[in-house]
């Protein structure tokens, strides 16, 4: 059975969807494998969150970037799948790709580290609810930069619902009106954009996320910073998808990349 999704992220039956709308071909098979083809360079946002709703509980994955057979891949993991396939999208749109880099924890791996195993230890705890024991743990490890993000329309939308005191370069008057507004609306767009998609992968797979990253954030007050840090996102929530997604950063290290940077650059929201 064939599925098209356009680039509005709606079910169509014409085909030329596909190359005119930047939507996605989803094809499952009577195995129960789904195939997926699309083209990373033009694919809409919408269709990919359409495309990884639907990619949900199943056990083989194949995905084509583009539409040569000789691309696909078969990924058994659909966790993997939808990480690679916003990956990959992500990389081969942006300008900025070089400028964000992230390196994924397993939960084994964040059980044996340090910084991650005491938040993870918690979270497991809480059994997907948000204790205050578990605030506390996030706000301790992460000297007070954490965030809450609501999801909505699926993960469509991410609405930033508090923002720790920890982060301050965007300054007290930004944070103020974020509280209720979307994820990407932070002075650099890409960065935030970016930056999201981890979220995103949360919410569908209902998992924890560790990782380290390295992003080159461009600012017009402060020009060019480089951010270090170890982030984690935890997944809040019964049965089924998460209503809420913990953020925090543990570690960080900001390094001005241009004489013109201010001297104490602050904390950046991850």
């Amino acid at each position: 059975m064939r599925t098209i999704i356009d680039g509005w992220g709606r079910i169509r039956r014409a085909t030329m969807a596909v190359a005119d709308e930047g939507g996605v071909v989803l094809r499952r098979f009577r195995s129960g494998a789904v195939e997926i083809r699309y083209r990373p360079n033009s694919v809409k946002p919408m269709a990919v969150l359409r495309a990884v709703e639907l990619l949900e509980n199943c056990k083989r994955v194949v995905l084509v970037p583009g539409f040569s057979d000789r691309d696909g891949a078969l990924i058994s993991d659909c966790r993997a799948a939808i990480e690679r396939l916003t990956r990959l999208t992500s990389q081969v749109q942006s300008a900025r790709s070089c400028d964000f880099r992230s390196r994924r924890h397993g939960p084994g791996a964040a059980v044996a580290d340090a910084a991650f195993a005491p938040v993870y230890t918690v979270w497991r705890a809480a059994h997907g609810r948000k204790t205050r024991t578990l605030l506390e743990a996030l706000r301790e490890a992460s000297c007070d930069r954490y965030l809450e993000v609501a999801p909505r329309e699926g993960a469509a939308k991410l609405v930033m619902a508090a923002i720790g005191h920890g982060y301050s370069l965007y300054g007290n008057g930004w944070k103020s009106v974020a509280v209720g507004g979307l994820f990407e609306d932070m002075p650099d767009f890409e960065y935030a954009c970016w930056a999201a998609q981890a979220y995103r992968e949360a919410f569908h797979t209902a998992q924890p996320i560790f990782e380290d990253v390295a992003a080159t954030v461009r600012l017009r007050q402060a020009g060019p910073l480089l951010l270090e840090y170890r982030r984690v996102i935890l997944p809040i929530g019964g049965s089924g998808h998460p209503t809420l997604l913990l953020g925090a950063t543990l570690q960080q290290s900001v390094t001005p990349l241009s004489l013109a940077a201010i001297d104490e650059p602050g904390d950046i929201l991850q």
